[in-house]
């Protein structure tokens, strides 16, 4: 699948005062783990659970729980696991997304 798994936040404002303007990661080229064992199990959950072959995911629980899966399949080492719950933590203030989108060329 040509596609990336991206998280980002929204931003975040309040009286005029700017907390973050936004910001977002690509966190899984979906492309590049086509062959792999749990393939199809990260895709069933990614449309299953999270619905992101719908529409982008805004829930704080469903997102936190798609990085944990993303880890407990090995599709991401414990230092960058580390990585993706501090900015879970930075910004699920801010409006947090998980989406896919189409893979540039």
């Amino acid at each position: 699948m040509k596609a990336i798994l991206v998280l980002g936040c929204e931003g975040r404002q309040d009286d005029g005062f700017k907390f973050c303007n936004g910001v977002s990661n690509t966190i899984l080229d979906l492309e590049k783990i086509n062959a792999s064992d749990n393939y199809m199990t990260l895709i069933k959950y990614l449309d299953r659970v999270a619905n992101l072959f719908i529409n982008p995911c805004c829930d704080i629980n469903i997102i936190g729980n798609t990085i944990y899966k993303l880890y407990e399949l090995n599709y991401i080492n414990e230092k960058t696991n580390n990585y993706y719950i501090h900015f879970y933590n930075l910004h699920k203030r801010c409006a947090l997304i998980l989406q896919i989108l189409p893979k540039e060329k």
